[in-house]
């Protein structure tokens, strides 16, 4: 199970899409907040959180992963996000159990990188 926090309708929407298209089963929010709440409740089925990493609401997409790693520490993580990689910053890029995806990012790229997430999480 997939956990996507994505702030933007569009973006989730078309996640919704190509997940599911490729066999995943997902749980959908669009902050930290809702994230959270999903979390508490569906810990156990959880395998990665795919997550952007700038969301309104006072929760960044590192705060969420920090703060379920609290619980999990070797959940994988997916950070997207619009801003490259040297902006994002080396506690996210350079951890082993993190991914990053520049937005935008085409669909071959993304459901390799969900494999890869989920093979090393395994």
């Amino acid at each position: 199970m997939i956990l996507v926090v994505e702030d933007k309708e569009a973006v989730r929407m078309i996640l919704k899409a190509v997940f599911e298209r490729n066999g995943y089963k997902i749980f959908m929010a669009n902050n930290g907040e809702e994230a959270a709440n999903i979390w508490a409740q569906h810990k156990e089925e959880i395998e990665l959180l795919f997550t952007d990493v700038v969301m309104p609401g006072g929760v960044t997409g590192k705060d969420l992963a920090d703060a379920l790693r609290v619980e999990r520490p070797n959940l994988r993580v997916i950070f997207c996000s619009g801003f490259g990689a040297d902006i994002i910053g080396p506690e996210v890029t350079n951890d082993p159990s993190n991914y990053f995806l520049a937005k935008p990012f085409d669909i071959a790229r993304l459901t390799q990188v969900v494999r890869e997430a989920l093979a090393a999480s395994a």
